[in-house]
Parts: C-alpha cells; structure tokens; sequence
C-alpha cells in the first residue's frame, strides 16, 4: 500500500478502499479431458471445473472479457464452453450428457462459447500444440461472443465451465488442454 496522500482544500483525504482492489482477474485451469479414440460429437470434453474467485464478492458480477486456450494434444477439437453458477456434472466424461430437464433448469446456466479447430494456430514450429485467444466477436463468429456477463450464485465467488464436443476426437493427454479466463470485477 502506498502512503500517497490527497488534500483537498488544505484538507488531507485518504483514498477510498474500492481504490486498492483488483479490478479483474485471470485465473487458469487445466481440465481433465476425454482421452482416446471414439471420441464423437455430443460427447462430454470435461466436466465442471471451478472458476475460483470469478467474481470479487459472494454473488458478484463479472464480465469474460478474454479466454485463451492451449491443446498440446496434435488435434484441436471443435467443442463449447458451458458457463454454469452451480456445480452439476453433465454426466460422465467421453459420454453423452445425462443430466435431466430439471437439472438442467438448476445448472444456473449463463451462456457459451463455441471454439472451432480452425481457429487454433500453432505456437511452436517443432511442436504439435495449438493456441487460440478470444478476445471480442468478428462478424464471421456471431456465435462466439464476448464479452460474457457472469454472476455467481449468492453465497460463492466461483463459477464452473464445462465442455462438450462437437465433432469426433482424439486428445492424446488428460491434461493436454489448458485455459486461462480473463475476467474484470464489475462489483
């Protein structure tokens, strides 16, 4: 903390608390994912992973503002990140999702995102790994919009993303895929 003073009128003022607080946060995951081959779209990637400290205060609010991804598996997969305020499991990794209607109606659900393999790009040139930063939609990928409103529900700070494919795979890893959520506080 700085000891930095403001006077005002011959006054001396100290600065408001909200002064020092972070304005965001980027907090980084590695899911565990669906490994092997038979992989099919529909299937589910990964399954409820914490986003810890998403929002600053029990039931605050959010905007995803950036998400960027690395694959170091040599496909990249095209599949959607579920952001949910409750923990639910979808159902059982490398399967269909089994949760019912009314689990469904309880998920908390506060959108997606669809990421398509063609947008990853390799980071090495001696490497099989892929990279991929969503920063705001492009006209072309409306479906792929940032940034995201978020809220938790009101007794947390965290929300969960889950994944599903979309087309059929083959990651090689269980921890092959990373992710880093950018988020700035807005409460």
């Amino acid at each position: 903390m700085s000891d930095l003073g403001l006077t005002i009128a011959g006054n001396a003022q100290s600065l408001p608390d909200s002064y020092h607080q972070k304005k965001g946060v980027i907090i980084s995951v590695t899911p565990t994912v669906a490994t092997g081959a038979g992989l099919v779209g529909g299937d589910i990637l990964f399954n409820a992973v914490e986003l810890p400290k998403a929002v600053r205060q029990k039931g605050g609010l959010s905007k995803l503002v950036n998400i960027t991804g690395t694959n170091i598996s040599p496909l990249s997969v095209d599949h959607e990140l579920i952001f949910h305020k409750v923990y639910k499991v979808l159902g059982v990794i490398h399967a269909p999702p089994t949760l019912s209607d009314t689990a469904l109606l309880t998920l908390g659900h506060l959108g997606h995102l669809r990421i398509q393999s063609a947008d990853w790009s390799p980071l090495v040139s001696s490497g099989t790994g892929s990279g991929i930063t969503y920063m705001q939609a492009l006209e072309s990928h409306a479906d792929r919009s940032l940034p995201l409103m978020v809220q938790a529900e009101d007794d947390k700070t965290s929300i969960w993303v889950s994944s599903l494919a979309l087309d059929s795979y083959n990651i090689t890893g269980a921890s092959d895929m990373t992710w880093s959520f950018h988020f700035e506080y807005l409460d």
